[in-house]
């Protein structure tokens, strides 16, 4: 045309010969930000080329390349602008009509578009009539088409800066009277919690400060479907330290369940990355929670609430989780026992009922008393027998016997034995000095001097001696006095 077109996101589509179904060869797109326009001047061209065509022509220049190889004898071609209208078409070949005729694709394979006699194309809208053959040029006019800053997409013609009275959107790029709303940057909100492997899942978020925060307008989006948002609705405000779940059955969005993925939270215009939590593959009926600065996954589902880390899930009325095994055990109540019968009383060592005693001990015999320790009759005259006297005034009880022993006056001292006598260390008496054929003793003979000791050991026999023949004669006193009167009346 004999003016300048904006061939922003202007597609060059496909089809083969018989099919009427098009795919995209190539999308002229502008990545600089929105308001740019790629625009092409009055009789300028735009020149696309596959890569399979660069890699046989080295040193072919184009403006474009695109992957997508067209069929060499027939095959469909269109034109379609920013709002997805054909613009220009063309078929070759036996193929279905594109616009009018189709051309005719000589086994040069190239074909032009004709020019008139003015110098532009022509176009009847026949390829028949408005395409012939051509070759191949050695170079071809490119880089012709230049970016142009439009600061009101929606207003006509090019708008290098914003009119007078009116205010841009920076997301659309569009213009109006009214001055945009402050963008919502959703500062101060964190996810917390993701309920990927669930019945219903969920995503919760969570206002981290001391203030309400503003929702509205905040977006939502997930790994698997990028290209899909849920955005809070206007006037949603969340309250300090507060908790605000999003159920996906309610959105357009997808999370995995039993594979890792992703979590966005962005601002108003979609551009800035408020949080993202990577989640992992979670067991069923888990959440990926938030806990005391780390993600962990717990069996502790609390969407709206404080998070709450659980490693197990909860048990069966009526038991617990043992924290060693990780098993859940059952609790065992203990009942209370059946009382004891009235005769009977609790052991408090076995637990069990055990008789009471009812049986008395039968009275001890005259002349007996009960012994506290044994419990038994004992003879008052054995145990008052058995009491000690005491000691005369020249003796002194032996702690070794408990007898009474005579003190030792200094005539007790033995005497030395006689010349070829020897003290017996045994019997403390001398005794004959054995030969002196006999073997001799590592050791002298040593005089042993007489002692208090020896001297009240023989006391101490005298008293054993006589002490036996006292009891004896007590015992058998009924015997010698019959002894001795049937004695007496024999004799006479």
């Amino acid at each position: 045309s004999q003016t300048a077109v904006d061939i922003t996101n202007w597609k060059v589509r496909y089809a083969s010969a018989a099919s009427s179904s098009f795919g995209d060869v190539a999308t002229i797109t502008v990545d600089d930000g929105v308001g740019w326009r790629l625009m092409l001047g009055a009789g300028d061209t735009y020149v696309l080329a596959s890569s399979g065509f660069l890699a046989a022509h080295p040193g072919f220049i184009s403006d474009e390349t695109f992957t997508r190889a067209l069929a060499n004898d027939a095959g469909q071609l269109i034109v379609q602008d920013a709002a997805s209208l054909q613009v220009s078409g063309l078929s070759w070949g036996n193929s279905n009509v594109t616009e009018g005729v189709p051309a005719e694709m000589p086994r040069s394979y190239v074909i032009d578009r004709k020019l008139r006699t003015d110098g532009w194309h022509q176009n009847t809208h026949d390829n028949k009539t408005d395409f012939q053959t051509g070759a191949l040029r050695s170079a071809y006019d490119v880089g012709q088409a230049s970016l142009v800053f439009d600061a009101c997409l929606n207003v006509a013609d090019i708008q290098p800066a914003v009119p007078s009275g009116m205010y841009r959107n920076e997301t659309d790029g569009t213009c109006t009277d009214i001055p945009p709303a402050e963008l919502n940057l959703c500062e101060g909100l964190t996810l917390t919690e993701i309920g990927a492997n669930l019945t219903r899942q969920y995503i919760e978020l969570h206002n981290s400060t001391e203030n309400p925060v503003n929702l509205s307008g905040c977006v939502l989006q997930t790994n698997r479907s990028t290209t899909k948002s849920y955005v809070f609705s206007d006037g949603i405000q969340l309250a300090p330290g507060g908790y605000k779940v999003v159920y996906i059955d309610e959105t357009d969005l997808t999370l995995t369940k039993t594979s890792s993925g992703m979590v966005y939270l962005l601002s108003e215009d979609a551009k800035n990355e408020v949080d993202s939590v990577d989640y992992a593959a979670s067991k069923v009926d888990t959440s990926w929670s938030f806990v005391d600065g780390s993600w962990v996954q717990s069996y502790e589902l609390t969407a709206g609430e404080a998070n709450i880390y659980a490693e197990y899930p909860a048990c069966d009325d009526g038991y617990y989780r043992n924290l060693e095994t990780g098993r859940c055990n059952k609790i065992i109540i203990a009942e209370d026992p059946v009382p004891c019968a009235a005769d009977q009383f609790r052991n408090l060592e076995t637990g069990r009922c055990n008789k009471i005693a009812t049986s008395t001990l039968t009275p001890c015999k005259e002349g007996q008393y009960r012994s506290e320790e044994t419990n038994r009759c004992r003879s008052i005259a054995a145990t008052a027998a058995s009491v000690l006297k005491p000691c005369a005034d020249d003796q002194f009880r032996n702690p070794e016997t408990n007898r009474c022993k005579k003190i030792a006056s200094a005539d007790d001292i033995l005497q030395p034995c006689d010349s070829g006598y020897e003290r017996n260390p045994d019997t403390n008496r001398c005794r004959k000095v054995v030969s002196t054929s006999a073997t001799a003793l590592p050791f002298a003979v040593e005089n042993v001097s007489d002692t208090a000791r020896a001297f009240m050991a023989w006391w101490a026999l005298g008293g054993v001696v006589l002490l036996g023949a006292g009891y004896a004669a007590w015992e058998w006193r009924q015997e010698l006095k019959t002894m001795l009167g049937s004695r007496g009346r024999k004799d006479t």
